[in-house]
C-alpha cells in the first residue's frame, strides 16, 4: 500500500471460481520431414497448426489495486472463439564449391 506492496497472502484467489470456467479445446499438431538428395543437397520442411475452440463466458477481471486499497473488477461475457494458426518453413541446404 502506498509505496509498498499490499500485505496479501500468495494463496489468496480473488477470482470467481464458479464463473471462471472456459470450456473448449486446444490442439497443436506438427510434422517435420527432410530428404537428403545426396551428400551436398538436403531439403527440410516443418509445418505446424494450433487450433483453438473455446468459450470465454462469465469472466471477472480485476484492475490493479489503487493506493487506497480498492480493487475494481468488471465482467466479460464473450462468445465462442475460434482461432487457427499455421506455421510453415522450407529449408534447402547445400554445399557450394566456388
Amino acid at each position: 500500500m502506498g509505496s509498498r506492496p499490499a500485505n496479501v497472502p500468495r494463496s489468496l484467489f480473488a477470482g470467481e471460481p464458479n464463473n471462471n470456467r472456459n470450456p473448449g479445446d486446444r490442439y497443436f499438431v506438427g510434422v517435420n520431414w527432410s530428404h537428403m538428395f545426396n551428400n551436398d543437397w538436403m531439403i527440410t520442411h516443418r509445418l505446424s497448426a494450433e487450433l483453438f475452440d473455446y468459450s470465454a463466458n462469465s469472466l471477472f477481471w480485476f484492475t490493479p489495486a489503487s493506493t487506497n486499497g480498492s480493487l475494481e473488477r468488471f465482467f466479460n461475457n464473450a462468445p465462442t472463439n475460434h482461432s487457427n494458426r499455421y506455421q510453415s518453413s522450407v529449408n534447402l541446404t547445400s554445399k557450394v564449391r566456388l
